[in-house]
């Protein structure tokens, strides 16, 4: 499936500004972690770019099936080298600038054709974009974990 239909997708299962009949959620709502995954070699590749040097030199394992896969990126299990257990949340190269281009082309549409639905466009482009910031969703999960114990 294409980046742009699983987007598409996963607009309608989260239903971001109501705007999504209840069949069409229950429907796309594999999409929102179900999604078709990348060959290792891709993830190894993205990695090791990221961090500048080998896996192994990183991770003491890496868990080569991934947990879960979106449109986005997957996410595999891993221990790093001081015996961390952890999660590894790998984006795909150029999903983002995909996404951008996508919601610019339909509020262009939307805004000559059918401006009442810019609004929720907006919002569901606000929305997604806190998709593709994997730091600061490792911070706010790292701040309700703390939170958690009181």
């Amino acid at each position: 499936m294409l980046t742009n239909e699983l987007f598409s997708g996963q607009m309608a299962a989260a239903n971001i500004g109501n705007a999504f009949p209840l069949i069409w959620q229950e429907t796309m709502a594999p999409l929102q972690d179900e999604c078709p995954v990348r060959p290792f070699s891709v993830v190894k590749s993205i990695i090791e770019s990221e961090y500048g040097k080998s896996m192994n030199e990183v991770f003491a394992s890496f868990e080569e099936t991934p947990l879960g896969a979106a449109s986005i990126g997957q996410v595999h299990r891993a221990t790093l080298k001081d015996g961390t257990n952890v999660v590894v949340k790998v984006m795909y190269p150029g999903v983002e600038d995909v996404f951008r281009g996508d919601v610019r082309t339909i509020k262009m549409f939307c805004q000559l054709a059918q401006p009442v639905h810019v609004p929720p466009l907006i919002e569901i482009e606000k929305q997604f974009m806190t998709e593709f910031d994997y730091r600061r969703e490792s911070e706010q999960l790292e701040e309700g974990w703390y939170s958690s114990l009181g």
